[in-house]
């Protein structure tokens, strides 16, 4: 499922340092920016998105809440280069919570150009650091 067709921004923040403990080497990550409100198609609620520095590269993690459960979308990258996209579902169904992953082919046209919107929603001087 991939989420990020991104059309218009909400409010925007700044944080300082934060552990994330959703990136898989759980490095000391810096929080340059998050974007809440984000209007998706499909459409979602109570999103948002962050975009971290970690040591060598960025990523960005979506999070949305739509009618089959909640999504969480990593998109690594080092400049303009997207070298890992993945998303995470939490069905909402009853019973068992199992949680799906599902890696995006980064060398797709549809890929490519929802990771371009996702990108446009954060500031040029935070993304600059992420070069």
């Amino acid at each position: 499922i991939l989420l990020t067709t991104l059309l218009v921004t909400g409010c925007q923040t700044s944080e300082g340092l934060i552990k994330t403990d959703r990136s898989s080497d759980a490095k000391l990550a810096v929080l340059l920016q998050q974007v809440n409100g984000l209007d998706t198609d499909p459409s979602t609620q109570g999103n948002y998105a962050k975009l971290f520095k970690m040591h060598d590269y960025c990523l960005i993690e979506f999070h949305g809440i739509h009618q089959s459960g909640e999504a969480v979308e990593y998109w690594n990258f080092k400049g303009t280069t997207l070298f890992a996209a993945y998303t995470i579902v939490k069905p909402t169904t009853s019973g068992l919570v199992t949680e799906q992953r599902k890696d995006f082919d980064s060398q797709s046209e549809a890929v490519k150009r929802n990771f371009a919107n996702l990108k446009k929603q954060f500031s040029v001087t935070n993304l600059a650091q992420c070069r």
